[in-house]
Protein backbone atom coordinates (compact mmCIF):
# COMPACT_ATOMS: atom_id res chain seq x y z
CA UNK A 1 0.00 0.00 0.00
CA UNK A 2 0.94 3.29 -0.66
CA UNK A 3 0.69 6.97 0.91
CA UNK A 4 0.78 10.45 -1.10
CA UNK A 5 1.51 13.08 1.64
CA UNK A 6 0.30 16.92 0.18
CA UNK A 7 2.05 19.61 1.93
CA UNK A 8 1.15 23.18 1.93
CA UNK A 9 3.54 25.62 0.02
CA UNK A 10 4.87 28.13 2.88
CA UNK A 11 4.02 31.02 0.31
CA UNK A 12 0.21 29.44 0.15
CA UNK A 13 0.01 29.67 3.74
CA UNK A 14 1.54 33.20 3.82
CA UNK A 15 -1.01 34.39 1.22
CA UNK A 16 -3.87 32.69 3.29
CA UNK A 17 -3.40 33.99 6.42
CA UNK A 18 -2.79 37.55 4.66
CA UNK A 19 -6.21 37.05 3.29
CA UNK A 20 -7.49 36.51 6.54
CA UNK A 21 -6.09 39.17 8.58
CA UNK A 22 -6.92 41.80 5.16
CA UNK A 23 -10.83 39.82 6.12
CA UNK A 24 -10.81 40.70 9.72
CA UNK A 25 -9.27 44.15 9.38
CA UNK A 26 -12.03 45.01 7.21
CA UNK A 27 -14.50 43.51 9.24
CA UNK A 28 -12.63 45.11 12.20
CA UNK A 29 -13.09 48.29 10.32
CA UNK A 30 -16.62 48.03 9.45
CA UNK A 31 -17.33 47.23 12.97
CA UNK A 32 -15.57 50.15 14.27
CA UNK A 33 -17.15 52.24 11.51
CA UNK A 34 -20.77 51.28 12.89
CA UNK A 35 -20.04 51.49 16.80
CA UNK A 36 -19.07 55.46 15.69
CA UNK A 37 -22.04 55.79 13.77
CA UNK A 38 -23.98 54.54 16.55
CA UNK A 39 -22.03 56.42 18.90
CA UNK A 40 -22.39 59.69 16.91
CA UNK A 41 -26.00 58.68 16.58
CA UNK A 42 -26.81 58.39 20.16
CA UNK A 43 -24.69 61.65 20.93
CA UNK A 44 -26.52 63.74 18.02
CA UNK A 45 -30.27 62.40 19.55
CA UNK A 46 -28.98 62.86 23.25
CA UNK A 47 -28.29 66.56 22.09
CA UNK A 48 -31.18 66.68 20.12
CA UNK A 49 -33.77 65.56 23.26
CA UNK A 50 -31.71 68.19 25.62
CA UNK A 51 -31.81 71.04 22.56
CA UNK A 52 -35.67 70.50 22.69
CA UNK A 53 -36.19 70.31 26.05
CA UNK A 54 -33.78 74.04 26.90
CA UNK A 55 -35.96 75.50 24.10
CA UNK A 56 -39.25 74.71 25.52
CA UNK A 57 -38.11 76.04 28.69
CA UNK A 58 -36.48 79.27 27.46
CA UNK A 59 -39.93 79.79 25.49
CA UNK A 60 -42.32 77.94 27.12
CA UNK A 61 -41.47 79.06 31.00
CA UNK A 62 -39.27 81.58 30.67
CA UNK A 63 -36.15 81.12 32.00
CA UNK A 64 -32.66 81.28 30.51
CA UNK A 65 -31.75 77.69 30.60
CA UNK A 66 -28.15 75.68 29.86
CA UNK A 67 -27.43 72.13 29.15
CA UNK A 68 -25.00 70.49 32.05
CA UNK A 69 -22.17 68.55 31.66
CA UNK A 70 -19.94 65.45 33.59
CA UNK A 71 -17.38 67.24 35.23
CA UNK A 72 -14.82 64.00 35.04
CA UNK A 73 -15.39 60.38 34.89
CA UNK A 74 -14.18 59.29 38.21
CA UNK A 75 -12.61 60.52 41.41
CA UNK A 76 -10.29 59.04 43.76
CA UNK A 77 -10.21 61.25 47.21
CA UNK A 78 -6.66 61.09 48.91
CA UNK A 79 -6.81 58.62 52.11
CA UNK A 80 -7.66 60.77 55.04
CA UNK A 81 -7.51 60.67 58.47
CA UNK A 82 -8.33 62.38 61.25
CA UNK A 83 -4.72 63.55 62.93
CA UNK A 84 -3.36 64.20 59.59
CA UNK A 85 -4.16 66.43 56.96
CA UNK A 86 -4.22 64.99 54.39
CA UNK A 87 -4.61 67.39 50.87
CA UNK A 88 -6.46 65.80 48.70
CA UNK A 89 -4.21 65.71 44.81
CA UNK A 90 -4.09 68.48 43.00
CA UNK A 91 -6.20 66.95 40.04
CA UNK A 92 -8.98 65.37 42.38
CA UNK A 93 -8.84 68.79 44.16
CA UNK A 94 -9.69 70.25 40.40
CA UNK A 95 -12.92 68.34 40.36
CA UNK A 96 -14.60 68.97 43.71
CA UNK A 97 -13.13 72.92 43.22
CA UNK A 98 -15.78 74.92 45.44
CA UNK A 99 -16.03 76.98 41.86
CA UNK A 100 -19.48 75.56 41.04
CA UNK A 101 -20.84 77.19 44.25
CA UNK A 102 -19.21 80.17 44.64
CA UNK A 103 -19.77 81.22 40.54
CA UNK A 104 -23.24 80.32 40.87
CA UNK A 105 -24.24 84.32 41.67
CA UNK A 106 -22.09 85.42 38.52
CA UNK A 107 -23.72 82.80 36.52
CA UNK A 108 -27.43 84.19 37.78
CA UNK A 109 -26.68 88.02 37.20
CA UNK A 110 -25.11 87.06 33.34
CA UNK A 111 -28.69 85.41 32.21
CA UNK A 112 -30.45 87.49 34.20
CA UNK A 113 -33.04 85.65 34.75
CA UNK A 114 -36.37 86.75 36.69
CA UNK A 115 -35.42 86.38 40.02
CA UNK A 116 -32.23 85.51 39.00
CA UNK A 117 -33.46 82.01 38.15
CA UNK A 118 -32.23 79.95 35.52
CA UNK A 119 -32.59 76.45 34.07
CA UNK A 120 -30.44 73.68 33.85
CA UNK A 121 -31.02 70.35 31.35
CA UNK A 122 -29.62 67.79 33.67
CA UNK A 123 -28.54 63.89 32.02
CA UNK A 124 -30.65 63.56 29.24
CA UNK A 125 -34.02 65.30 30.13
CA UNK A 126 -33.89 66.31 33.70
CA UNK A 127 -34.93 70.37 34.22
CA UNK A 128 -33.11 71.53 36.90
CA UNK A 129 -34.27 75.20 38.04
CA UNK A 130 -31.97 77.27 39.93
CA UNK A 131 -33.19 79.82 42.22
CA UNK A 132 -31.30 82.07 45.04
CA UNK A 133 -33.82 84.68 45.80
CA UNK A 134 -36.46 84.30 48.81
CA UNK A 135 -39.56 84.63 46.67
CA UNK A 136 -39.00 81.45 44.59
CA UNK A 137 -37.07 79.27 47.05
CA UNK A 138 -40.42 79.98 50.13
CA UNK A 139 -43.03 79.47 47.17
CA UNK A 140 -40.94 76.08 46.64
CA UNK A 141 -39.99 74.71 50.18
CA UNK A 142 -43.12 75.54 52.03
CA UNK A 143 -45.17 73.65 49.32
CA UNK A 144 -43.02 70.72 48.25
CA UNK A 145 -41.72 68.05 50.50
CA UNK A 146 -40.60 65.56 47.95
CA UNK A 147 -36.91 64.93 47.78
CA UNK A 148 -36.91 61.75 45.33
CA UNK A 149 -35.14 61.03 42.92
CA UNK A 150 -33.35 63.69 43.89
CA UNK A 151 -31.59 62.14 46.39
CA UNK A 152 -31.45 58.75 45.16
CA UNK A 153 -27.48 58.79 45.17
CA UNK A 154 -27.52 59.36 48.66
CA UNK A 155 -29.26 55.99 49.61
CA UNK A 156 -26.23 54.06 49.54
CA UNK A 157 -25.71 56.45 52.45
CA UNK A 158 -28.23 57.13 54.57
CA UNK A 159 -30.71 54.53 53.36
CA UNK A 160 -34.88 55.27 53.87
CA UNK A 161 -33.78 57.73 56.95
CA UNK A 162 -35.57 60.71 57.17
CA UNK A 163 -33.35 62.88 55.27
CA UNK A 164 -34.57 60.40 52.42
CA UNK A 165 -37.63 59.01 52.85
CA UNK A 166 -40.41 60.49 50.83
CA UNK A 167 -44.19 60.63 51.02
CA UNK A 168 -46.12 58.38 54.02
CA UNK A 169 -42.98 56.73 55.48
CA UNK A 170 -40.97 59.86 56.12
CA UNK A 171 -43.92 61.40 57.77
CA UNK A 172 -44.07 58.86 60.50
CA UNK A 173 -40.33 58.66 60.67
CA UNK A 174 -39.70 62.41 60.85
CA UNK A 175 -43.15 62.27 63.86
CA UNK A 176 -40.89 59.18 65.39
CA UNK A 177 -37.30 60.86 65.49
CA UNK A 178 -38.61 64.46 66.60
CA UNK A 179 -40.57 62.73 69.05
CA UNK A 180 -37.11 60.48 70.07
CA UNK A 181 -34.98 63.40 70.08
CA UNK A 182 -37.38 65.94 72.00
CA UNK A 183 -40.50 64.86 73.61
CA UNK A 184 -39.70 61.53 74.64
CA UNK A 185 -37.37 62.36 77.27
CA UNK A 186 -39.86 64.58 78.55
CA UNK A 187 -42.49 62.25 78.98
CA UNK A 188 -39.87 59.75 80.16
CA UNK A 189 -38.67 62.95 83.41
CA UNK A 190 -42.59 62.96 84.15
CA UNK A 191 -43.97 59.37 84.05
CA UNK A 192 -41.03 56.91 84.45
CA UNK A 193 -39.32 55.42 87.78
CA UNK A 194 -36.31 57.31 86.26
CA UNK A 195 -37.45 60.57 87.66
CA UNK A 196 -34.09 62.29 87.40
CA UNK A 197 -33.31 62.40 83.78
CA UNK A 198 -32.39 65.49 82.23
CA UNK A 199 -34.47 66.88 79.35
CA UNK A 200 -32.60 67.12 76.16
CA UNK A 201 -31.87 71.04 76.44
CA UNK A 202 -30.49 69.84 79.96
CA UNK A 203 -28.35 66.80 78.70
CA UNK A 204 -26.88 68.61 75.63
CA UNK A 205 -26.46 71.43 78.14
CA UNK A 206 -23.59 69.00 80.20
CA UNK A 207 -22.22 67.23 77.53
CA UNK A 208 -21.73 70.51 75.10
CA UNK A 209 -19.67 71.51 78.44
CA UNK A 210 -17.75 68.21 78.59
CA UNK A 211 -17.03 67.76 74.54
CA UNK A 212 -15.70 71.70 75.13
CA UNK A 213 -13.21 70.95 77.42
CA UNK A 214 -12.06 67.89 75.85
CA UNK A 215 -11.45 69.84 72.33
CA UNK A 216 -9.49 72.36 74.83
CA UNK A 217 -7.69 69.76 75.91
CA UNK A 218 -6.29 68.50 73.09
CA UNK A 219 -5.73 71.91 71.77
CA UNK A 220 -3.48 72.88 74.61
CA UNK A 221 -1.57 69.40 74.26
CA UNK A 222 2.16 70.19 73.92
CA UNK A 223 3.42 67.01 73.78
CA UNK A 224 4.81 67.56 70.52
CA UNK A 225 5.60 71.39 71.33
CA UNK A 226 3.52 74.66 70.82
CA UNK A 227 2.21 74.53 67.38
CA UNK A 228 -0.35 75.30 65.31
CA UNK A 229 -3.23 72.10 65.28
CA UNK A 230 -5.51 71.34 62.92
CA UNK A 231 -8.87 72.05 64.54
CA UNK A 232 -10.97 70.28 62.16
CA UNK A 233 -10.66 66.76 63.29
CA UNK A 234 -10.48 68.06 67.11
CA UNK A 235 -13.93 69.31 66.72
CA UNK A 236 -15.14 66.01 64.50
CA UNK A 237 -14.32 63.95 67.51
CA UNK A 238 -15.82 66.50 70.16
CA UNK A 239 -18.85 66.64 68.33
CA UNK A 240 -19.07 62.52 67.90
CA UNK A 241 -19.05 62.24 71.01
CA UNK A 242 -21.67 64.96 72.18
CA UNK A 243 -24.22 62.81 69.51
CA UNK A 244 -23.00 59.85 70.37
CA UNK A 245 -23.76 60.04 74.30
CA UNK A 246 -26.87 61.69 73.53
CA UNK A 247 -28.16 59.48 71.43
CA UNK A 248 -27.87 56.65 72.97
CA UNK A 249 -27.66 57.64 76.84
CA UNK A 250 -23.85 55.38 76.84
CA UNK A 251 -22.10 56.36 79.98
CA UNK A 252 -19.29 54.50 79.56
CA UNK A 253 -15.74 56.15 79.75
CA UNK A 254 -15.11 55.31 75.85
CA UNK A 255 -17.83 53.12 74.53
CA UNK A 256 -15.66 53.47 70.98
CA UNK A 257 -13.51 50.35 72.34
CA UNK A 258 -16.08 48.20 73.23
CA UNK A 259 -16.38 46.25 69.60
CA UNK A 260 -14.54 45.26 66.67
CA UNK A 261 -15.38 45.14 63.24
CA UNK A 262 -16.22 41.96 61.72
CA UNK A 263 -15.44 41.50 57.30
CA UNK A 264 -18.98 42.81 56.68
CA UNK A 265 -18.43 45.75 58.99
CA UNK A 266 -20.81 44.58 61.86
CA UNK A 267 -19.39 44.89 65.21
CA UNK A 268 -18.05 42.13 67.08
CA UNK A 269 -18.99 41.75 70.62
CA UNK A 270 -16.25 41.92 73.57
CA UNK A 271 -13.25 43.04 71.30
CA UNK A 272 -10.99 46.05 72.08
CA UNK A 273 -10.24 48.24 68.90
CA UNK A 274 -9.50 51.74 69.27
CA UNK A 275 -8.68 52.40 65.69
CA UNK A 276 -13.13 52.53 65.16
CA UNK A 277 -13.36 56.34 65.88
CA UNK A 278 -10.88 57.53 63.08
CA UNK A 279 -11.99 55.19 60.81
CA UNK A 280 -15.51 56.15 61.30
CA UNK A 281 -14.28 59.61 60.69
CA UNK A 282 -11.96 58.91 57.57
CA UNK A 283 -14.90 57.25 56.24
CA UNK A 284 -17.62 60.09 56.75
CA UNK A 285 -14.68 62.53 55.02
CA UNK A 286 -14.67 60.57 52.16
CA UNK A 287 -18.19 59.83 51.85
CA UNK A 288 -18.87 63.35 51.81
CA UNK A 289 -17.34 63.59 48.51
CA UNK A 290 -17.95 60.37 46.64
CA UNK A 291 -21.67 61.08 46.83
CA UNK A 292 -21.28 64.76 45.20
CA UNK A 293 -18.37 63.22 43.14
CA UNK A 294 -20.95 60.87 41.67
CA UNK A 295 -23.68 63.37 40.81
CA UNK A 296 -20.93 65.49 38.75
CA UNK A 297 -19.79 62.53 37.09
CA UNK A 298 -20.54 60.95 33.94
CA UNK A 299 -22.03 57.88 35.76
CA UNK A 300 -24.99 59.80 37.03
CA UNK A 301 -26.06 60.28 33.17
CA UNK A 302 -26.85 56.36 33.57
CA UNK A 303 -29.02 54.47 35.36
CA UNK A 304 -27.46 53.60 38.54
CA UNK A 305 -26.46 49.82 38.16
CA UNK A 306 -24.09 50.77 35.49
CA UNK A 307 -22.30 52.48 38.31
CA UNK A 308 -22.32 49.71 41.52
CA UNK A 309 -21.14 47.11 38.21
CA UNK A 310 -18.36 49.53 36.65
CA UNK A 311 -17.27 52.36 38.67
CA UNK A 312 -14.09 52.50 40.98
CA UNK A 313 -16.40 55.03 42.92
CA UNK A 314 -18.88 52.70 44.05
CA UNK A 315 -16.13 50.17 45.33
CA UNK A 316 -14.45 53.45 47.65
CA UNK A 317 -18.12 54.04 48.65
CA UNK A 318 -18.46 50.10 49.69
CA UNK A 319 -15.03 50.87 51.51
CA UNK A 320 -16.21 53.72 53.14
CA UNK A 321 -19.47 52.83 54.31
CA UNK A 322 -17.59 49.53 56.38
CA UNK A 323 -16.63 51.67 59.41
CA UNK A 324 -19.98 54.00 59.08
CA UNK A 325 -22.44 50.92 59.71
CA UNK A 326 -20.27 49.93 61.78
CA UNK A 327 -20.54 52.87 64.42
CA UNK A 328 -23.85 52.94 63.85
CA UNK A 329 -24.41 49.43 64.79
CA UNK A 330 -22.77 49.84 67.47
CA UNK A 331 -24.93 52.96 69.12
CA UNK A 332 -28.00 50.85 68.03
CA UNK A 333 -26.57 47.77 70.33
CA UNK A 334 -25.00 50.09 73.53
CA UNK A 335 -28.30 52.33 73.33
CA UNK A 336 -29.98 52.29 77.02
CA UNK A 337 -33.09 52.95 77.98
CA UNK A 338 -34.70 56.20 77.68
CA UNK A 339 -32.40 57.23 74.80
CA UNK A 340 -33.97 58.34 71.09
CA UNK A 341 -32.21 55.48 69.67
CA UNK A 342 -34.11 53.06 71.71
CA UNK A 343 -37.09 54.83 71.35
CA UNK A 344 -36.53 54.64 67.96
CA UNK A 345 -35.79 50.89 68.13
CA UNK A 346 -39.77 50.20 69.43
CA UNK A 347 -41.31 52.64 67.44
CA UNK A 348 -43.33 51.16 64.64
CA UNK A 349 -41.49 53.20 61.97
CA UNK A 350 -38.65 51.90 63.12
CA UNK A 351 -39.07 48.63 64.66
CA UNK A 352 -38.03 45.20 63.02
CA UNK A 353 -40.49 43.80 60.88
CA UNK A 354 -41.22 39.95 60.33
CA UNK A 355 -39.57 39.69 57.08
CA UNK A 356 -36.20 40.93 58.54
CA UNK A 357 -36.48 38.50 61.54
CA UNK A 358 -34.04 35.36 61.35
CA UNK A 359 -36.55 32.15 61.91
CA UNK A 360 -34.01 30.86 64.33
CA UNK A 361 -34.57 34.07 66.56
CA UNK A 362 -37.55 32.95 68.82
CA UNK A 363 -39.16 34.61 71.32
CA UNK A 364 -38.25 35.27 74.81
CA UNK A 365 -34.43 36.27 73.07
CA UNK A 366 -32.71 38.92 74.66
CA UNK A 367 -32.76 42.44 73.42
CA UNK A 368 -28.59 42.06 72.50
CA UNK A 369 -29.78 38.78 70.22
CA UNK A 370 -32.59 40.57 68.16
CA UNK A 371 -31.50 41.80 65.16
CA UNK A 372 -31.54 45.41 63.98
CA UNK A 373 -33.59 47.08 61.81
CA UNK A 374 -32.96 48.34 58.70
CA UNK A 375 -35.04 51.46 59.61
CA UNK A 376 -33.20 52.17 62.64
CA UNK A 377 -29.69 51.41 61.05
CA UNK A 378 -30.76 53.91 58.34
CA UNK A 379 -31.48 56.15 61.20
CA UNK A 380 -28.54 56.12 62.82
CA UNK A 381 -26.01 56.29 60.39
CA UNK A 382 -28.14 59.83 59.50
CA UNK A 383 -28.73 60.94 63.10
CA UNK A 384 -24.96 60.50 63.87
CA UNK A 385 -23.33 61.91 60.55
CA UNK A 386 -25.83 64.88 61.09
CA UNK A 387 -25.46 65.59 64.71
CA UNK A 388 -21.65 65.74 64.32
CA UNK A 389 -20.72 67.39 60.70
CA UNK A 390 -22.82 69.76 60.76
CA UNK A 391 -21.85 71.28 63.73
CA UNK A 392 -17.95 70.39 63.46
CA UNK A 393 -17.76 72.24 59.99
CA UNK A 394 -19.87 75.37 61.85
CA UNK A 395 -17.75 75.74 64.48
CA UNK A 396 -14.97 75.28 61.93
CA UNK A 397 -15.80 78.25 60.19
CA UNK A 398 -16.33 80.41 62.64
CA UNK A 399 -13.52 79.85 64.84
CA UNK A 400 -11.45 80.34 61.54
CA UNK A 401 -13.14 83.70 60.77
CA UNK A 402 -12.89 85.02 64.61
CA UNK A 403 -8.65 83.85 64.12
CA UNK A 404 -8.57 86.09 61.30
CA UNK A 405 -10.90 89.31 62.97
CA UNK A 406 -9.06 89.16 66.62
CA UNK A 407 -10.85 92.37 67.69
CA UNK A 408 -14.30 90.53 67.12
CA UNK A 409 -13.17 87.58 69.13
CA UNK A 410 -11.87 89.66 72.04
CA UNK A 411 -15.78 91.24 72.09
CA UNK A 412 -17.01 88.18 71.94
CA UNK A 413 -15.19 86.80 74.80
CA UNK A 414 -16.04 90.14 77.13
CA UNK A 415 -19.36 89.91 76.49
CA UNK A 416 -19.14 85.89 77.79
CA UNK A 417 -17.40 86.33 80.20
CA UNK A 418 -19.41 89.33 81.47
CA UNK A 419 -22.12 87.01 81.16
CA UNK A 420 -21.05 84.51 83.21
CA UNK A 421 -19.85 86.59 86.07
CA UNK A 422 -23.17 87.29 86.76
CA UNK A 423 -24.43 83.78 87.06
CA UNK A 424 -21.28 83.38 89.11
CA UNK A 425 -18.26 85.38 90.92
CA UNK A 426 -15.66 83.15 89.54
CA UNK A 427 -15.49 81.23 86.39
CA UNK A 428 -12.03 79.47 87.22
CA UNK A 429 -13.98 76.28 86.72
CA UNK A 430 -16.13 77.37 83.51
CA UNK A 431 -19.10 76.00 82.93
CA UNK A 432 -21.32 77.33 80.72
CA UNK A 433 -25.46 77.03 80.61
CA UNK A 434 -27.81 77.36 78.07
CA UNK A 435 -29.97 80.21 79.94
CA UNK A 436 -26.44 82.34 79.88
CA UNK A 437 -25.97 81.35 75.92
CA UNK A 438 -29.65 82.95 75.48
CA UNK A 439 -28.04 86.28 77.49
CA UNK A 440 -25.08 86.85 74.64
CA UNK A 441 -26.59 88.62 71.78
CA UNK A 442 -22.94 89.15 70.43
CA UNK A 443 -21.92 85.75 70.47
CA UNK A 444 -25.04 84.69 69.01
CA UNK A 445 -24.68 87.16 66.54
CA UNK A 446 -21.19 86.08 65.27
CA UNK A 447 -22.94 82.69 65.15
CA UNK A 448 -25.55 84.11 62.36
CA UNK A 449 -22.75 85.25 60.54
CA UNK A 450 -20.81 82.62 59.93
CA UNK A 451 -23.69 80.10 58.89
CA UNK A 452 -24.95 83.05 56.56
CA UNK A 453 -21.37 82.98 55.04
CA UNK A 454 -20.78 79.38 54.55
CA UNK A 455 -24.04 77.22 55.27
CA UNK A 456 -22.73 73.58 56.09
CA UNK A 457 -25.36 72.23 53.06
CA UNK A 458 -24.94 75.22 50.79
CA UNK A 459 -28.02 73.88 48.01
CA UNK A 460 -31.60 71.60 49.25
CA UNK A 461 -33.48 70.00 46.08
CA UNK A 462 -37.03 69.49 45.63
CA UNK A 463 -39.24 67.46 43.14
CA UNK A 464 -41.63 69.70 41.97
CA UNK A 465 -44.92 67.34 41.79
CA UNK A 466 -47.45 70.43 40.70
CA UNK A 467 -47.55 73.46 37.73
CA UNK A 468 -46.13 76.09 40.50
CA UNK A 469 -46.57 79.88 39.71
CA UNK A 470 -43.91 82.15 40.90
CA UNK A 471 -45.32 85.39 42.47
CA UNK A 472 -44.89 88.57 40.52
CA UNK A 473 -43.31 86.88 37.49
CA UNK A 474 -44.60 85.02 34.57
CA UNK A 475 -43.11 82.00 35.12
CA UNK A 476 -44.82 79.18 35.74
CA UNK A 477 -42.05 76.01 36.86
CA UNK A 478 -43.42 72.95 35.26
CA UNK A 479 -44.68 69.65 37.24
CA UNK A 480 -42.01 66.92 37.50
CA UNK A 481 -38.78 69.58 37.29
CA UNK A 482 -36.37 69.92 40.25
CA UNK A 483 -35.43 72.93 42.09
CA UNK A 484 -32.13 73.42 43.48
CA UNK A 485 -32.35 76.16 45.76
CA UNK A 486 -28.69 77.68 46.78
CA UNK A 487 -28.54 78.70 49.87
CA UNK A 488 -25.25 79.77 50.19
CA UNK A 489 -26.59 82.30 47.15
CA UNK A 490 -29.49 83.33 49.36
CA UNK A 491 -27.64 84.03 52.34
CA UNK A 492 -24.70 86.29 49.69
CA UNK A 493 -27.07 88.06 47.16
CA UNK A 494 -25.98 91.48 46.46
CA UNK A 495 -29.38 92.50 46.46
CA UNK A 496 -30.38 91.20 49.65
CA UNK A 497 -27.00 91.99 52.06
CA UNK A 498 -24.62 94.99 52.14
CA UNK A 499 -21.27 93.57 51.98
CA UNK A 500 -22.37 90.54 51.15
CA UNK A 501 -18.47 88.75 51.70
CA UNK A 502 -17.55 90.61 54.64
CA UNK A 503 -17.91 89.10 57.97
CA UNK A 504 -19.98 91.94 60.19
CA UNK A 505 -21.60 90.31 63.30
CA UNK A 506 -23.08 93.68 63.92
CA UNK A 507 -25.09 93.78 60.74
CA UNK A 508 -27.52 90.83 63.21
CA UNK A 509 -27.82 93.42 65.68
CA UNK A 510 -31.08 95.26 66.28
CA UNK A 511 -29.65 98.11 66.49
CA UNK A 512 -27.77 98.40 63.51
CA UNK A 513 -30.78 97.71 61.54
CA UNK A 514 -31.08 101.23 59.78
CA UNK A 515 -26.99 101.07 59.35
CA UNK A 516 -26.80 97.58 57.21
CA UNK A 517 -30.41 97.64 55.90
CA UNK A 518 -30.00 93.79 55.06
CA UNK A 519 -33.31 92.57 53.50
CA UNK A 520 -31.87 89.27 53.89
CA UNK A 521 -32.39 89.45 57.71
CA UNK A 522 -36.70 90.19 57.53
CA UNK A 523 -37.44 88.65 54.34
CA UNK A 524 -36.55 84.59 54.43
CA UNK A 525 -33.26 84.97 52.90
CA UNK A 526 -31.49 83.43 55.66
CA UNK A 527 -32.07 79.78 56.23
CA UNK A 528 -29.01 78.12 57.00
CA UNK A 529 -31.24 74.92 58.42
CA UNK A 530 -33.60 75.49 55.14
CA UNK A 531 -37.12 76.11 55.91
CA UNK A 532 -40.54 74.45 55.26
CA UNK A 533 -41.51 70.99 56.13
CA UNK A 534 -38.11 69.49 55.75
CA UNK A 535 -36.43 71.92 57.52
CA UNK A 536 -33.09 70.29 59.70
CA UNK A 537 -34.75 68.27 62.59
CA UNK A 538 -32.01 68.93 64.03
CA UNK A 539 -31.47 72.90 64.60
CA UNK A 540 -32.90 72.36 68.12
CA UNK A 541 -29.55 70.59 68.75
CA UNK A 542 -27.11 72.85 66.79
CA UNK A 543 -28.50 76.07 68.57
CA UNK A 544 -27.41 74.75 71.81
CA UNK A 545 -24.37 72.82 71.32
CA UNK A 546 -22.85 75.68 68.86
CA UNK A 547 -23.10 78.62 71.58
CA UNK A 548 -21.90 76.28 74.86
CA UNK A 549 -18.92 75.40 72.51
CA UNK A 550 -18.22 78.95 71.54
CA UNK A 551 -18.89 80.42 74.15
CA UNK A 552 -16.01 77.85 76.12
CA UNK A 553 -13.97 77.96 73.76
CA UNK A 554 -13.29 81.86 73.26
CA UNK A 555 -13.59 82.25 77.10
CA UNK A 556 -10.64 79.89 77.90
CA UNK A 557 -8.33 80.65 74.75
CA UNK A 558 -6.69 82.87 72.37
CA UNK A 559 -7.21 81.44 68.77
CA UNK A 560 -4.14 82.35 66.53
CA UNK A 561 -3.93 81.80 63.00
CA UNK A 562 -0.10 82.64 62.75
CA UNK A 563 -0.09 83.44 58.59
CA UNK A 564 -2.26 86.63 59.61
CA UNK A 565 1.22 87.44 62.19
CA UNK A 566 3.42 86.59 59.51
CA UNK A 567 2.48 86.96 55.96
CA UNK A 568 1.21 90.81 55.88
CA UNK A 569 -2.07 89.08 54.06
CA UNK A 570 -5.92 90.51 54.94
CA UNK A 571 -8.05 88.69 56.55
CA UNK A 572 -10.25 88.33 53.55
CA UNK A 573 -7.17 87.41 51.64
CA UNK A 574 -6.38 84.41 54.08
CA UNK A 575 -10.39 82.87 54.03
CA UNK A 576 -10.13 79.04 53.31
CA UNK A 577 -11.66 78.02 49.76
CA UNK A 578 -14.71 75.42 50.52
CA UNK A 579 -14.07 71.56 50.32
CA UNK A 580 -17.30 71.25 48.35
CA UNK A 581 -19.24 67.83 49.15
CA UNK A 582 -22.48 67.72 50.34
CA UNK A 583 -21.38 69.55 53.51
CA UNK A 584 -18.75 71.82 52.81
CA UNK A 585 -15.74 72.33 55.46
CA UNK A 586 -12.80 74.43 54.97
CA UNK A 587 -10.34 73.09 52.60
CA UNK A 588 -6.80 71.82 53.89
CA UNK A 589 -8.29 72.08 57.55
CA UNK A 590 -8.10 75.13 59.75
CA UNK A 591 -4.66 75.30 61.88
CA UNK A 592 -4.52 77.61 64.84
CA UNK A 593 -2.73 77.78 68.03
CA UNK A 594 -4.66 78.20 71.10
CA UNK A 595 -3.27 80.16 73.43
CA UNK A 596 -4.47 79.65 76.98
CA UNK A 597 -5.99 82.83 78.79
CA UNK A 598 -4.97 83.73 82.17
Amino acid sequence: MSYKFSFFDVKDINNAVAVIAASLASYLAEFTIILLSLSALIILCTWAIRRKIQVNLEQTVGLPTVLWRPKFLNYFPDKQTVNVNSAISMQEEAKMSSSSITNMLVRMERLNGPYGMYATVYGLKTKVIHIAHPVPAKAILQNFSLKSPGYDHFKNFSGEGVFTADGEDWRRKRSSVVHALFKQQQRTKVNSDVSHAPSFADQLERESNEAASEFLSALFDSTDGIKPKNIVPLLQCAMVRIIYRYLTHDKSDDPIKNEQLSNDGAPNQGENVSTLLPAYLQSIIQIRMIILAQARSFWFLLPRIFYTMFSPMYIAEEQAMGPIRSFARMACRNANAGSPIHFLKNASSHCLKKDEMPINVANGKSEEEVPISKALLDEAITLLFAGQDTTAATLSWTLHLLSLHPEIQEKVESEVRSVLLQETPTIEQCYVSKKAVSRMVYLDAVVKESMRLYPVAPFVVRNINADTAIPDTKVILPKSSFACIWIYGLHRNPNLWSYPDRFLPERWLPENASIYKDEGITNGAYMPFASGPRMCVGQPLATIVLRIMLARIVTECILVDEDLRSSGKSAFKLRKDMQAGFTVLPAGGVWLTGVRRI
